[in-house]
């Protein structure tokens, strides 16, 4: 059953998939199903316009205006769709921007093996979008995602979610008040309970381990426009969405914190314990899944919420005794990996956007901020990027710089005369060193016996750390040289170009990006999409991706590592 905070209404869309046409059907059968808004919805027949093309660019319905107000919308997708846009629109008209949500990934809920799991459905989900007060909504599928299919009725059901009372219920808009804190330790932060934000119970025992010493960095998506009052009923509708769509047995993080730094309870079983949450598939058992609400992927998180994020990390590291500046290992995958960490650092995401750029930030003030230094001190991994001069502990690419050179993706470059080292993070990256970057990252085998002579300009100077890298990406159909028969390795390397070097390296999906400054039918372009959609790269402005600039290393440092789940050793 629904709760009575969270309004639930379930629209299944039957799509009819036909060949390329200028009109396809959709037959919609929406159905309510609550405790307190138990209504059936006539059915009502909606069209969704394609461009007749061979491949339309996407199929788009009507609008469909929902029984009841809401706030949140999320989607089930059908097999062989992993992707839908959304967009809404309050009584007005007014519509707002437009939502891309995907399929949720299996990395992203509980670990394999366990009660929680065995009732997992999320992978047939997306998760829901924080939308504001609205009364209707507009679908969208991309028309790539049909390509294939056979066809038929492609069904999608829509659940929207009215968690701030608006259409009169229960909810009513109750106000939150902040108590805490909610521990007995003098770092403790100020916490809103899960009883002050409305939470349901959890579904059965929460479980639990001794020991902590993994903190998980998540990002929510969808709007960072929200209010203040509406934040409490945004956690609200993701613990419903966790519940009830995904079938978990309560909400999957252990905390959330919203954009103006205030810091939620999460999952149930107390935050002085180690409870076992839902967030990072292999990673949950033994760790801290800390999730900001909004989308990070294009923009920074506020100040605040880092703030929030640091007095968090550094009472659990306290409460714990770890080092928030330590690794520990991991055996899901064998690796040690840093003890505070991003999502995508340990799965297959984009998430947490740009706050992956700051957790140096957030390792060092959890550090500071500790009452507690644990006696062994760091548990091995990289002591430190002043093995590069130029490279600070503060800087803004400072992890991604240890990682690639750890991994040898990218190498540094010895201080004539001296035992130093520089990375010149500052300098254009060249053709050459991403070719090895690249190379390193796919894990192709280099070819030591048969790279020379493939290009003049590749000679025996770069006999060890560039020419068998560019031999093994040429077999590999990754790159090619120019009509002249020259690589030219020490040629800056442009932003389009290191889009279509990742595009076809990771043999990703053509998209269209949204850049004002890339033009349909550019060389480039389906490239740049591509690492957009994938979260890969952003723009140098929320509007423009900045094409013809090159790229500088450190910035290419953490490109690799995101596209590449590099991890130091």
């Amino acid at each position: 059953m629904r709760s009575l905070f969270a309004r639930a209404l379930l629209v299944a869309m039957a799509l009819a998939i036909a060949p390329p046409a200028s009109q396809v059907d959709v037959v919609a059968i929406p159905e309510v199903v609550s405790e307190d808004l138990a209504v059936r919805v006539p059915t009502d027949r909606l069209s969704l316009a394609s461009t007749g093309q061979d491949v339309p660019d996407a199929h788009r319905s009507d609008p469909i205006a929902a029984p009841i107000p809401f706030s949140m919308v999320g989607f089930r997708l059908p097999d062989g769709v992993d992707s839908v846009r959304v967009r809404t629109a309050g009584d007005d008209g007014n519509w707002d921007e437009w939502y891309e949500l995907e399929r949720i990934d299996e990395e992203d809920g509980p670990d394999a093996g366990t009660a929680e799991a065995a009732n997992d459905r999320s992978q047939r989900y997306t998760d829901p979008v924080f939308v504001g007060e609205a009364t209707r909504f507009q679908v969208e599928i991309p028309g790539q995602e049909l390509v294939g299919l056979d066809a038929g009725e492609l069904e999608v059901a829509a659940t929207v979610l009215d968690t701030d009372g608006l259409s009169g219920g229960p909810v009513a808009r109750r106000a939150v008040t902040v108590d805490g804190p909610v521990a007995e330790a003098a770092t403790a932060p100020r916490v809103v309970t899960r009883s002050q934000w409305g939470a349901r119970a959890y579904r059965g025992a929460p479980s639990f381990q001794d020991n902590v010493d993994l903190v998980v960095v998540h990002h929510t998506a969808g709007s960072n426009n929200y209010t203040k009052a509406q934040a409490a009923g945004i956690v609200r509708g993701i613990q419903s969405w966790h519940m009830d769509s995904n079938g978990w047995a309560d909400i999957g993080y252990n905390v959330l914190v919203d954009r103006f730094g205030t810091i939620y309870e999460g999952r149930e079983g107390g935050l002085t314990r180690g409870v076992v949450g839902a967030h990072a598939a292999g990673y949950n058992s033994g760790s801290f899944g800390i999730s900001v609400m909004g989308n990070f992927v294009s923009v920074d998180a506020p100040q605040a919420a880092y703030e929030a994020l640091a007095d968090t990390i550094a009472w659990k590291a306290a409460l714990h005794g770890f080092d928030p500046q330590g690794t520990t290992n991991r055996t899901y995958r064998g690796a040690r990996v840093r003890t505070v960490t991003g999502h995508r650092d340990v799965g297959t995401t984009s998430c947490p956007g740009r706050i992956s750029d700051r957790l140096w930030w957030l390792r060092d003030q959890a550090a500071k901020r500790s009452t507690t230094t644990p006696a062994t001190g760091p548990a091995g991994g990289s002591t430190s990027a002043a093995r590069f001069v130029d490279v600070t502990a503060s800087a803004h690419h400072h992890d991604s710089i240890v990682t690639v050179h750890e991994t040898r993706a990218l190498l540094g470059f010895q201080v004539a005369g001296t035992d130093q080292w520089e990375f010149r993070p500052n300098q254009a990256l060249n053709r050459g060193d991403m070719a090895r970057a690249v190379a390193v990252g796919m894990g192709l085998e280099p070819k030591w016996n048969d790279w020379q002579g493939r290009f003049p300009d590749v000679n025996s100077s770069q006999a060890y750390w560039l020419g068998p890298y560019i031999a093994a990406l040429v077999d590999a159909g990754i790159i090619q040289g120019y009509p002249d028969g020259t690589f030219r390795p020490g040629e800056p390397l442009r932003r389009d170009q290191m889009a279509t070097f990742l595009h076809k390296a990771m043999n990703l999906r053509d998209a269209r990006p949204t850049f004002v400054d890339v033009p349909a039918g550019s060389t480039h372009y389906w490239a740049i999409g591509a690492v957009q959609r994938e979260g890969i790269t952003m723009g140098v402005s929320p509007t423009e991706y900045g094409p013809t600039q090159t790229m500088r290393r450190d910035q290419s440092a953490t490109l690799v590592v995101r596209a590449f789940d590099l991890q130091a050793r």
